[in-house]
C-alpha cells in the first residue's frame, strides 16, 4: 500500500496530464473482481497491481508478470519498460525475469496491466530492504518513471498550466493510471 501511494504521489508531483486512482487507500481488502471492474469502468490506460512475494523456500529477487494469454504489443512494451526501471532498484538482488501468468487482474483488465513482485517478504535480506521506507520510495519512484516512460508523459514545468474551463481537456491526452497494492 505504501508503494502504491508513493507511486501515485511521484506521478502526480512530477508529470503532466496524468490522473491516478488507487484500488484502496487504507489497509482493507477489496475483491479481485471489484479491483478489476473499477479499473475497467474508469478507463485506465495502465494497471499496476503491486505485490510483495512470499515463498516457503529461500526465494529472493524481483520479477514481474503480464497475462499468459494473447496480449498487445503495448502490454509487452509496458513490461519491458517497467522491468528495465525496476532492475535499477534491485541490482543487488536476483533478477527473476519477465514472466507471464493467468492472474485475475492481468487476465480481466481491458488495459495494459502488469503485476510486479517486489522481492520476498519471507526472505530475511529482502524483508530488511523492504522495511526501509526510503527503499519503498525508491521502488515507487522507478515504477512511476517506468509508467511515465511507457505513456510518454511530460515532466511538469515550474509554471502552472492553465486549467481548461468546464473540466474538458483540450489538446493533450490525459492518461489514467490504476494502481493497487496487494
Amino acid at each position: 500500500l505504501k508503494i502504491a501511494k508513493y507511486t501515485r504521489d511521484y506521478l502526480l508531483n512530477n508529470y503532466q496530464d496524468v490522473k491516478v486512482r488507487l484500488s484502496r487507500t487504507t489497509d482493507v481488502f477489496v475483491s479481485l473482481g471489484n479491483r478489476t471492474r473499477d479499473a475497467n469502468n474508469w478507463g485506465a490506460d495502465v494497471l499496476a497491481s503491486i505485490h510483495i512475494n512470499a515463498a516457503t523456500s529461500s526465494a529472493t529477487g524481483y520479477e514481474d508478470f503480464i497475462w499468459n494469454g494473447t496480449v498487445s504489443q503495448n502490454t509487452r512494451n509496458l513490461q519491458n519498460t517497467i522491468h528495465a526501471e525496476m532492475i535499477k532498484v534491485f541490482k543487488n538482488f536476483r533478477n527473476r525475469g519477465k514472466k507471464r501468468a493467468n492472474f485475475h487482474m492481468l487476465r480481466e483488465s481491458r488495459m495494459s496491466a502488469i503485476l510486479p513482485e517486489f522481492l520476498f517478504i519471507t526472505n530475511k535480506n529482502d524483508a530488511a530492504f523492504l522495511k526501509n521506507d526510503s527503499n519503498l520510495q525508491l521502488i515507487a519512484k522507478h515504477l512511476a518513471i517506468g509508467i511515465a516512460k511507457h505513456l510518454n508523459l511530460k515532466h511538469k514545468t515550474n509554471k502552472p498550466e492553465p486549467k481548461p474551463s468546464g473540466g474538458v481537456r483540450t489538446g493533450n491526452r490525459l492518461y489514467h493510471v490504476q494502481i493497487g497494492g496487494f
